[in-house]
């Protein structure tokens, strides 16, 4: 397992529009990947990378998630969450191809966090439980309702483990292209983390919001300095994105998703390379 190749998807919302992008500008091939790691949004870009499918990343991006059948605002005004979980991933996975998923050699794993205890638990997605998954990595506290697995209550992954390539490294994976959505986030300091969890009022999302800060920088620190026998490919935006984790403009997030187009036809070249240098270690 040492030389295999994992895709990091960062999560991000609606700015993971551009990494979906990417993909399909990189012309990736799903046999060439091993392993796909994710959270949140980049978990959608996942299940349709695994399948074959990234060229309906447009229609799920631009389409399918800018409804107000997904979120609507005015939903906090009449007691309601404003997300609905259960019509987005539905509504997401509506095209998805079960059965290539059932198929797919490729090991998908999602971080989420229980809601109770805020502990960070890594799930891997099958063809029989992955919308349960997906809703748990999507479900952002107080935005949507948590989601019910084996009798736990989950949230959103992002509020734990964001970045989550510590575990792809913790479970054997050496080779990873890493999919950020932004640049690194200078604000995530011990003073915005205290801001943050004084005003959160359940126990289980202030303790994930702990671990958010330290698992973050810990995941920037191990991209920019691996350790020995590892390699990434990191894209990375040059510039922090203008739309929102909420963004619902449907040209504004066409725009995104055609600027990671564009850049991964830029980069097509070099991630071919990097996948040809992993085969020939494993060889």
């Amino acid at each position: 397992m040492n030389n295999k190749i994992a895709i990091i998807g960062e999560g991000g919302g609606m700015r993971n529009a551009i990494t979906a992008g990417f993909i399909v500008g990189t012309g990736l091939n799903p046999s060439d990947v091993d392993a796909y790691y994710g959270t949140s949004s980049a978990i959608g870009n996942g299940l349709y990378f695994a399948t074959g499918q990234s060229d309906h990343a447009l229609e799920m991006w631009v389409h399918k998630l800018t409804t107000t059948e997904v979120m609507d605002y005015k939903n906090a005004f009449r007691g309601r969450y404003m997300a609905d979980i259960d019509h987005m991933v539905d509504n997401v996975c509506s095209s998805l191809d079960v059965e290539k998923l059932q198929h797919s050699k490729m090991k998908i794993v999602a971080s989420v966090v229980k809601k109770q205890s805020g502990e960070i638990e890594y799930l891997e997605l099958s063809d029989h439980n992955f919308r349960n998954v997906f809703k748990a990595t999507c479900s952002i506290p107080y935005i949507s309702r948590p989601i019910i697995i084996d009798e736990n209550e989950y949230v959103d992954g992002g509020i734990g483990d964001n970045f989550v390539i510590l575990k792809a490294y913790e479970d054997g994976y050496r080779n990873f292209i890493v999919l950020n959505n932004q640049p690194k986030i200078v604000g995530y300091t011990a003073e915005f983390a205290k801001a943050v969890v004084d005003k959160m009022s359940e126990k289980g999302m202030r303790n994930a919001m702990k671990l958010l800060i330290k698992n973050y920088e810990t995941a920037w620190e191990f991209t920019q300095n691996p350790p020995e026998g590892v390699n990434i490919y990191q894209f990375v935006p040059t510039h922090s994105q203008t739309i929102s984790k909420f963004e619902r403009d449907p040209d504004k997030v066409k725009s995104i998703y055609l600027q990671g187009v564009g850049l991964g036809k830029l980069a097509e070249k070099e991630v071919a390379e990097f996948i040809q240098q992993a085969k020939m270690s494993q060889n």
